[in-house]
Order: structure tokens, then C-alpha cells, then sequence
């Protein structure tokens, strides 16, 4: 363990880790099976992937970024039979334009380190 003085220093990681699951859990709200599988599967691949500790950082940095721009929740309105979208603070701040007409493949997912996730069937 690092030491700077008499406080030891803190690695990088835990606080990009903390920042992750927290964008996560925002993002996923109340279905924590979701936010759990996503943390753990993150976990998986970069133990997997064996990287050091500045790549786990930037892979984590480009998760939190993702769960909190890319990931929009939505529910099924049943007066009108369509789904509602909830757009978040860090949806408009990013100035991108929500196509939420295309849904991805939920039976593939690619992961930003080429490894594929199967969605597993309830």
C-alpha cells in the first residue's frame, strides 16, 4: 500500500468503480437484477481481459458514460399502448439526439472489450 504521509494513498480505480455503480444503479433504478448483472459482468470481463489499472479506469469511465447517456428507461403506458420513455439530466446535458425508435438485439450485446453477452432468458 502506497503511503503519502500518514494517509494512505487511494488507487484510482476505487473511485471510478464507485462512480461506475452508482451511474448504474441511477440508471437502472428499482430492477436491481439488471444493475446487479451489469456490475458483475463488468467485473467478469476486465478480470478476464487483464488489464492494468489506468485501462480498467478508462473502460469504467466509458460504462459510467454509457448506463448514463445510452441507457434510456422506459414504461409501458397502458392508456395509450405505447412505452414511456424517462429522460434523464445527463440525457439532455449531452446534447445527443435519443433515437428511440431502434431497439438493439436483446439477445446480443457487445461489449467494449469484444467479448459478447448473452441476455439470459427469464
Amino acid at each position: 500500500l502506497k503511503t503519502t504521509g500518514l494517509v494512505p494513498a487511494m488507487s484510482r480505480f476505487q473511485p471510478a468503480y464507485r462512480d461506475f455503480v452508482r451511474a448504474v444503479r441511477k440508471a437502472f433504478g428499482p430492477d436491481v437484477a439488471t444493475a446487479a448483472m451489469i456490475v458483475d459482468g463488468t467485473k467478469g470481463i476486465m478480470r478476464r481481459a487483464g488489464l492494468d489499472e489506468e485501462a480498467k479506469i478508462r473502460e469504467l469511465a466509458a460504462g459510467k458514460e454509457f448506463v448514463q447517456v445510452g441507457v434510456v428507461q422506459a414504461y409501458w403506458n397502458e392508456p395509450t399502448g405505447t412505452y414511456r420513455a424517462l429522460v434523464t439530466e445527463e440525457h439532455v446535458q449531452s446534447g445527443r439526439v435519443l433515437d428511440l425508435r431502434e431497439r438493439p438485439d436483446p439477445e446480443e450485446i457487445n461489449t467494449p472489450l469484444g467479448e459478447t453477452y448473452k441476455v439470459p432468458r427469464s
